[in-house]
């Protein structure tokens, strides 16, 4: 819910309702995601203060009355409030509050933890788009949203507590472990290169995905595939997807996520031989590693954040994190299609370079700064 494919395939039904023009939609579409992820920074390091019990509650509530607004939809302002409830509960906070959870509470098998809530998510990303597909197929489209949002205000806070209402680790965990989080450890946080150069590290892999898929036509152009043998491929970027959860994961809990961190912008090599090989077979190759370094990309940047900087601060460095890969995704379509005049395989090889020196800068950064690091908040 909030993703951006999800909410696509309801575009012609929002024209409709609020009479705005899809330019329109897009522009406030913008506008909301960019509202949404400025809250996250103020939002999301609260989780490492406070229950995150509570979190849930409110994320699921908030996430079932952004779905109800949006089967009400009327006119721009009602469409700017259900996408700015929807990108912030669905697509920002929910799984922020998963991972930051499972960073949190997790010490040997985080990886595996991780691993797991990130296949959840991919077969979810499979599978959704197909079943609203045949839900809208039979003209359902505002009972859908109605049914998602009684499901998430009620069902969903219900759920969450049946599980760990009773729990008291959240309440130990928040006692004992964030007496020093708070905005000193956020302006210290700053101003530390290495969290910039791994903060992109992590960001890059959401960037290539969105510029490189929402201008996919030109690309498909350029090399004279067809658009249904791109739609074909697409189910290799969803299969990556899960075999990068499966097996980040085990990888993070064998080798640890700092070792793991400066390969993750490895896959991107793969632009070269999507560049230079004409046959078809090539997209089904950089698809499916596209999807498994998004997952991977994902379980690393987690753990990574949690073994350097403390499991206390996990909610803190993922919100700020988030945020930026909200707005690097946000203007990744635009970098790309003007890129793409000056060819587009000119654009691929050069994008495909940078990402290779970011690991290395990051890798630098790293060796020099690992005890310090490790140890940041244990300073007074």
């Amino acid at each position: 819910m909030g993703q951006a494919f999800f909410l696509s395939l309801f575009v012609a039904h929002f024209m409709e309702k609020t009479g705005l023009s899809a330019l329109q939609l897009n522009v406030l579409y913008t506008l909301a995601s960019l509202s949404s992820a400025v809250l996250l920074v103020f939002v999301g390091p609260l989780m490492d203060r406070l229950d995150l019990r509570k979190f849930s509650w409110g994320a699921g509530i908030g996430g079932g009355l952004a779905c109800l607004m949006m089967a009400h939809l009327s006119n721009g302002w009602m469409y700017y409030l259900g996408i700015f409830g929807l990108r912030f509960f669905g697509q920002g906070f929910l799984p922020l509050i998963g991972m930051t959870a499972m960073g949190k509470y997790f010490e040997a098998d985080r990886g595996k933890a991780l691993s797991f809530t990130m296949f959840g998510m991919s077969v979810a990303e499979m599978l959704v788009p197909a079943l609203v597909l045949a839900i809208l197929g039979m003209g359902q489209w505002a009972n859908l949203w109605y049914g998602l949002g009684f499901f998430e205000a009620l069902f969903f806070p219900l759920l969450c507590w049946l599980l760990v209402g009773k729990d008291d680790k959240f309440l130990n965990f928040k006692q004992n472990g964030s007496s020093k989080n708070g905005p000193a450890f956020i302006q210290t946080l700053v101003r530390r290169p290495v969290f910039w150069i791994y903060s992109l590290v992590f960001v890059l892999s959401p960037m290539l995905n969105a510029g490189f898929l929402l201008n996919s036509k030109q690309f498909l152009d350029y090399k004279n595939w067809s658009m249904e043998f791109f739609a074909f491929a697409f189910v290799f970027f969803g299969i990556g997807r899960i075999a990068g959860a499966l097996v980040g994961g085990p990888l993070v809990d064998r080798l640890t996520a700092r070792k793991l961190a400066v390969w993750v912008l490895l896959p991107s090599l793969t632009l070269f031989p999507l560049i230079l090989i004409p046959e078809q077979w090539v997209l089904l190759v950089f698809l499916f590693s596209l999807g498994a370094n998004l997952s991977f990309a994902n379980v690393v940047g987690t753990s990574f954040w949690a073994e350097v900087f403390g499991p206390e601060n996990v909610g803190t460095c993922r919100s700020l994190t988030s945020t930026m890969m909200v707005l690097v995704t946000a203007v990744a379509p635009t970098i790309f299609a003007v890129g793409y005049q000056y060819g587009i395989a000119f654009f691929l090889a050069g994008f495909g370079l940078f990402l290779p020196v970011i690991s290395i800068l990051a890798g630098i950064f790293g060796s020099r700064g690992n005890s310090s690091t490790v140890n940041l908040m244990t300073k007074d």
